[in-house]
């Protein structure tokens, strides 16, 4: 199969050979953690403790991913704001950064519940699945939202845990357990609706395609069933969810994807990614001394800085349609 054009297809990413290619590396990447997971050091405190250190490091540096947003919004700032363009930008994306920071500060609970469902929508319509499948946006939402059901259907005590130390002494005890047992009672109606809208909606389409999302669904659930949570969302978000953005980011006017494009985009993103980590290695260290600490409030600082750019990428999907 021949790389096709995006704007024929509507579906930059699943309809090259870069999605079997990525499902390939997903899927072993899952296979070795699974086995490292089950093995005798995996099993131990001190290996489960390496296993979440490493997933935490792997998802700050997917976090450069996000970090040539900057590059990414400059054609479609600069036209009507001329040199103007890169304070606007800026002076916006820091305000949401802060009005993350201050909602979690205000309303923990409400604003978990308003991350969780707007990554979910964005880890899905990342892959324009909604434009595919019979079921539209639901079925777009229930890709994305698979990780998290599946994490919590799987290893509810520990995401339970993860929540409550996001939410702070001052939630309500019951509110996260709560909210752990409600995305583990969707699992399976999420499934159902990302399956059938691949299977259903996708008639006509390329078959690389098909099996690529059909795959996923497979692969995903494995994958949360068998690892630690946080182990198992960092390779996700390390080996499906990035290289999606990245590929979607680097295709040139025909809608073929161009490594030199890619490459383009990451090294202007290292400045802004270097101080990322900075920053976020600095707010960490304020943060009690534990995984469970260094976790919660690595995924708190993380949403701050995925707002703006889960915003800029629906910007992107609105120009683009």
């Amino acid at each position: 199969m021949t790389l096709l054009s995006a704007k024929a297809a509507h579906m930059p990413c699943l309809t090259n050979d870069l999605a079997g290619t990525r499902l390939i590396f997903f899927t072993g990447f899952t296979t070795v953690a699974c086995w490292f997971q089950k093995s005798p050091y995996g099993s131990t405190a001190s290996g489960h403790a390496l296993i979440v250190r490493i997933a935490l490091i792997a998802i700050s540096i997917a976090v450069w991913h996000g970090a040539y947003d900057g590059t990414l919004a400059r054609p479609r700032f600069e036209p009507w704001m001329g040199r103007w363009w890169f304070p606007a930008f800026a002076s916006g994306y820091l305000l949401l950064v802060g009005a993350t920071l201050i909602a979690w500060h205000v309303a923990p609970a409400s604003t978990l519940v308003a991350f969780l469902l707007y990554s979910s929508w964005h880890f899905g319509t990342e892959q324009d699945v909604e434009r595919l499948t019979p079921g539209g946006a639901v079925s777009g939402f229930a890709y994305g939202a698979l990780p998290i059901s599946a994490a919590c259907y799987w290893h509810p005590e520990q995401v339970n845990t993860i929540f409550r130390a996001m939410l702070g002494s001052s939630a309500d005890s019951a509110f996260p357990l709560n909210l752990t047992r409600l995305w583990a009672t969707l699992l399976w109606a999420i499934v159902a609706f990302a399956a059938l809208g691949a299977l259903l909606g996708l008639r006509g389409k390329a078959q690389s395609t098909r099996l690529s999302l059909t795959s996923l669904i497979a692969v995903e659930l494995l994958l949360f069933r068998c690892c630690d949570p946080v182990l198992a969302f960092a390779i996700y978000f390390c080996m499906w969810h990035t290289p999606e953005h990245l590929v979607s980011t680097s295709l040139d006017r025909d809608g073929l994807f161009k490594p030199r494009i890619m490459w383009q985009n990451l090294r202007a993103g290292l400045p802004p990614w270097i101080a990322s980590l900075a920053a976020l290695t600095t707010l960490l260290a304020l943060r009690p001394q534990s995984v469970t600490g260094y976790t919660s409030g690595l995924f708190v600082l993380l949403s701050a800085l995925t707002v703006p750019h889960m915003g800029l990428n629906e910007m992107r999907r609105f120009v683009r349609h």
